[in-house]
């Protein structure tokens, strides 16, 4: 019998030590140039209610980032690993972690999000949902050209849809077909080795096809895949050349001159439509973004100025008006502009005015020929041919860099192979 069973049991208390970790990151220059330098800043904070021991947070450096130095107000950062280990960290205080970078070459145009995230703590975290913070830029394309390819023959640009690829024409094999070349540059690829001559390329909206003119006489409008292959026609008419096909917005019709005209054809085939029937020359034509419009090029004024039509036909619009020639315009992606090349400044420059007429603006002054612009389905750039020297691209400067950004998408994925 126990004779005091009050002390037959004990209770010992523990009280777990918790902190409440939270993480805010900054960067200093959201909107920064390729080649430019930006600041990343980590500000961890304990919360508490009680003092840390040991932290660890993982912040490794995204692609298209190169790290050049760090500080730290406590612990060390390693870049290789993208580890900041810290100790102690009393209830209340807060230490930082700025990393200093380069962004790289090649991002204009892309968002480029980096995160930090405390990976370890010694101490449970009753509020983990702000453990983690992103700071996102977005890469803007610096203003000015890019030489893209350096063949004296390549001409004709024309970008694919997802902006990845410019496709073009070119003797370089020692007749003159269609080949494609990455945006960026580098080694072409050829996609058409028929013995008779493809020029004038158009990139289908879907990516899959290019349209082009067949022939160096009496040229016919043809169709070839873009991954290369056997072409085929799609208007051939032996008394008549057809040049400077034009994909429709929608990929269903396909514009094109015809001995002086403008006409349009179904993609699959069938009878062609004459949208033009003034005496002059109409020439080079290129759909609105919306499929309503077409431009062209004309001389029916006396010298080739821009034109624009319903694309059913009707009453023509005259867009420019000097007394320099002008030659193949090209509607940007918004709608609202139209690039064009024009002699106005002496030789062949690239200028762009607005779709409705106005003042054009010079974009190219090089001293040589520019011609045959082509608008970036981004809106922020313009590839263009210099005569003799080959195909280039024009960025426009930062404030029209941001009009689109370049993501990985389904379209890009279809081209991706090329």
């Amino acid at each position: 019998i126990d004779e005091n069973p009050a002390n037959d049991s004990d209770t010992a208390d523990i009280t777990v030590q918790s902190a409440d970790l939270a993480i805010v990151k900054t960067v200093d220059d959201p909107t920064p140039t390729e080649g430019g330098t930006i600041v990343y800043t980590i500000v961890l904070t304990n919360n508490g209610p009680d003092a840390t021991t040991g932290v660890t947070v993982s912040d490794l450096l995204p692609t298209g980032i190169t790290f050049v130095s760090s500080t730290v107000t406590q612990g060390t950062y390693v870049d290789v690993l993208g580890f900041w280990t810290l100790t102690g960290i009393a209830a209340g205080a807060s230490d930082t972690l700025t990393i200093t970078c380069t962004v790289d070459a090649g991002t204009g145009g892309t968002s480029i999000d980096n995160t930090a995230a405390v990976t370890v703590s010694d101490q449970p975290d009753p509020v983990p949902g702000n453990d983690s913070d992103t700071a996102g830029i977005f890469v803007l394309i610096p203003a000015g050209e890019t030489q893209v390819t350096t063949v004296g023959t390549d001409a004709r640009p024309t970008w694919s849809p997802g902006g990845l690829y410019i496709g073009f024409d070119s003797n370089r094999s020692g007749n003159r077909d269609i080949w494609t070349v990455s945006a960026s540059g580098g080694v072409a690829t050829q996609i058409t080795t028929d013995p008779d001559v493809d020029q004038d390329p158009d990139w289908s909206p879907d990516s899959t096809q290019f349209v082009y003119r067949h022939g160096a006489g009496n040229s016919d409008i043809w169709l070839v895949s873009s991954s290369g292959g056997s072409g085929s026609a799609l208007d051939v008419d032996g008394s008549n050349s057809d040049r400077f096909p034009t994909w429709s917005p929608d990929g269903t019709q396909v514009a094109y001159e015809k001995s002086g005209d403008i006409y349009v054809i179904p993609a699959t085939g069938g009878v062609p439509v004459q949208i033009t029937t003034d005496p002059g020359v109409d020439a080079h034509p290129t759909w609105s973004p919306d499929g309503t419009q077409i431009a062209f090029i004309s001389n029916r004024g006396g010298n080739n100025d821009v034109y624009t039509i319903p694309a059913t036909g009707g009453s023509v619009t005259q867009i420019t008006t000097n007394a320099a020639n002008e030659g193949a315009p090209d509607w940007s992606p918004d709608g609202t502009q139209i690039a064009f090349q024009s002699s106005r400044s002496g030789n062949n420059d690239i200028w762009v005015i607005p779709a409705t007429g106005g003042v054009a603006t010079q974009i190219t002054t090089d001293s040589g020929n520019d011609a045959q612009p082509d608008w970036a389905p981004s809106g922020n750039r313009i590839a263009f041919a210099r005569i003799g020297v080959g195909i280039f691209v024009y960025s426009f400067p930062s404030a029209g860099a941001d009009l689109a950004v370049v993501k990985i998408s389904a379209q890009d994925l279809v081209e991706a192979p090329l």
